[in-house]
């Protein structure tokens, strides 16, 4: 867990989390190269995620700009509570090098989980399981598992739920022209929902009507 003295808040920031090897995509990317350093004009996310008839489990793969996944991260830092180092263990340290770092996939894991949602109709909320994450300069791609919590075989019959709710809320607090799009696929069958900060969440059918006839495969 990142720790932090109020005192040294920035410093303290940029140690914790090396947003200086962030930039260059090195902590989360695994890539050499600098991130671009100037301003995009669109502001854009798109998750796919599908039901995997095996596990009854929707599997997502959500694509994002690197730059963008730097400024989630950063923005997500100064939203959480400041806590002193070793004040979980009573302890009292005043060097934020001598708390433990999270991992690439911790910090990734931890940003979905409180932006990236699924709840069923009765509000439940489906468990994430981080996968992992691939990209480069250009993209970046964060794969996750969502348990809805239903027999896999009730959830192909499409007997298990009603509908579900699916929210994504990166980046919705920074760009107000921000969209989040996310596509739902079961078969055949496939329905888009698109999220701004004026409509964060939407519900969606399950399972999602199946197309016209005369619709392309």
């Amino acid at each position: 867990m990142i720790a932090r003295v109020a005192s040294q808040r920035q410093t303290f920031l940029a140690a914790a989390l090396l947003l200086g090897a962030l930039r260059l995509g090195a902590l989360l990317l695994g890539v050499l190269g600098s991130l671009p350093a100037s301003a995009h004009p669109y502001h854009v996310t798109l998750a796919e995620m599908e039901l995997n008839a095996a596990t009854g489990r929707l599997e997502v793969a959500l694509r994002m700009l690197p730059e963008d996944l730097v400024r989630a991260l950063e923005a997500r830092e100064r939203r959480r509570p400041i806590e002193a180092p070793g004040e979980a263990h009573g302890e009292q340290s005043s060097d934020p090098a001598s708390a433990e770092r999270p991992t690439r996939d911790e910090l990734l894991a931890d940003l979905v989980r409180e932006a990236f949602t699924v709840t069923t109709a009765d509000g439940t909320p489906a468990a994430l399981h981080w996968v992992g994450s691939e990209g480069s300069v250009k993209a970046v791609w964060l794969y996750f598992e969502l348990d809805l919590g239903a027999a896999p075989e009730r959830l192909r019959e499409g007997s298990a739920l009603d509908s579900i709710t699916v929210a994504n809320r990166l980046l919705l607090d920074l760009e107000p022209t921000q969209t989040n799009s996310v596509i739902l696929r079961f078969g055949d069958r496939r329905t888009t929902v698109t999220l701004t900060p004026r409509s964060p969440e939407r519900e969606i059918r399950w399972p999602p009507p199946p197309p016209p006839s005369d619709a392309p495969r």
